[in-house]
């Protein structure tokens, strides 16, 4: 009878170890992204303003490349991506940028446009939060 009890025991901890312990999941741009926020830094000469706007609508990637957004400043409309590491390509038209993911979770992305060149300190900066 001990032994009966002591194999339960040991059963019954193997299955509290097992079901305690889920997989996270992993990043999938592969999805509907809701937006959450955009902030939006100006750069003039050793200056800069930054402002932080609602977010409004979605943007949706799909497993063929294809993608479609209803937030404004990103692309708005249909287009065309490609992600490689952490730089997302967007083509719209003749149009290509690119942005840096600089948060990839399973439900939450940071989507980064810099429109400084070279070294010209005056630009924006585009931080676009998403989540799903």
């Amino acid at each position: 009878m001990k032994k009966i009890s002591i194999f339960l025991l040991l059963l019954l901890a193997t299955a509290v170890v097992f079901t305690g312990c889920s997989k996270e999941e992993e990043f999938d741009i592969v999805n509907t992204w809701d937006h959450e926020s955009t902030k939006l830094t100006t750069y003039w000469g050793p200056n800069h303003v930054s402002i932080t706007l609602d977010g409004e609508g979605s943007v949706t990637f799909y497993s063929d490349g294809n993608g479609t957004s209803t937030v404004e400043d990103f692309e708005d409309g249909d287009f065309t991506w490609t992600l490689s590491d952490k730089t997302l390509t967007i083509i719209k038209g003749t149009r290509e940028r690119e942005y840096e993911l600089t948060k990839m979770e399973a439900k939450r992305m940071v989507v980064v446009r810099d429109t400084r060149e070279g070294d010209d300190p005056n630009g924006e900066v585009y931080e676009f939060r998403f989540s799903r």
